[in-house]
């Protein structure tokens, strides 16, 4: 019995920033989401990252545990990580482990290549919005 691949393979789709609570597109940032997977799953391409006055993320939390991974052209590629209370400086290659309701917000500020982001929801039809109670 063959299963299609349909089940199994799923096409990165471009989606802006500015599509996402708490958040806002800026030019060297190329956002890639999957549909239909039992997770919210984001691959973030990075490039020429620059530690901007402005933030393009506000402080938000989930009611599931994210998890993110940063992998760097090199160990330049850093973020700025704000987990409840306390900020980070974390250079790649790293994973950021965030549990359900805290408090968290990060940046890029240096560098190129890939921020994944994994939110862990039981549901094929996930929606930034479902996450994080947004209509």
């Amino acid at each position: 019995m063959n299963t299609p691949a349909s089940e199994y393979i799923h096409k990165l789709i471009p989606e802006s920033l500015d599509a996402v609570p708490f958040h806002s597109q800026v030019n060297w940032i190329e956002r890639l989401v999957a549909h239909n997977v039992p997770f919210h799953l984001a691959v973030h391409k990075i490039t020429a990252a620059k530690e901007t006055p402005v933030e393009y993320v506000e402080m938000h939390n989930h009611s599931y545990p994210e998890l993110n991974i940063i992998l760097g052209d090199d160990e330049a590629f850093e973020f700025k990580v704000h987990l409840g209370t306390n900020v980070y400086q974390v250079k790649s290659p790293s994973t950021i482990w965030i549990p359900a309701g805290m408090d968290h917000f990060i940046v890029a500020v240096n560098g190129s290549g890939y921020y994944i982001c994994i939110i862990f929801k039981e549901s094929a039809n996930v929606t930034y919005e479902s996450l994080t109670g947004q209509s």
